[in-house]
């Protein structure tokens, strides 16, 4: 939701694999991950109208959902981590950003997220 830099870190050699949160980033990967700083910044497109937006993000889905009010999806799916915000605070969110959810679908569920998909009113 602000132009800002973070740390990505990435195992070098391996799948496309990487996070903001080191253990994350070498789960199930041998090797040792390494830092690098990104530049991250809210998304804004000339046509703000788009069919599926996905996000997945690792407990940081509220600042992106803030970062990509400028868009108009259609869909959006979203990994949902229950720890950081549960399902209903993130409608709520959604909702404020993109108005009234018209279909809800939860496609996969664990003890520590979900996967939804979300249907707006063009």
């Amino acid at each position: 939701d602000r132009a800002e830099e973070l740390t990505l870190y990435y195992v070098p050699g391996k799948s496309a694999q990487g996070s903001v949160y080191e253990r994350f980033a070498q789960e199930g990967l041998p090797g040792e991950p390494r830092p690098v700083r990104v530049p991250v910044a809210p998304l804004t497109l000339a046509d703000p109208a788009v069919d599926l937006l996905k996000i997945d993000v690792e407990g940081h889905e509220a600042a992106v959902v803030r970062g990509c009010a400028a868009l108009r999806p259609r869909w959006l799916y979203i990994e949902v981590t229950l720890a950081r915000q549960g399902l209903p605070a993130m409608r709520a969110l959604c909702e404020r950003s993109w108005g009234a959810i018209v279909s809800e679908a939860i496609l996969e569920a664990s003890p520590a997220r979900l996967d939804v998909l979300l249907g707006f009113a063009p």
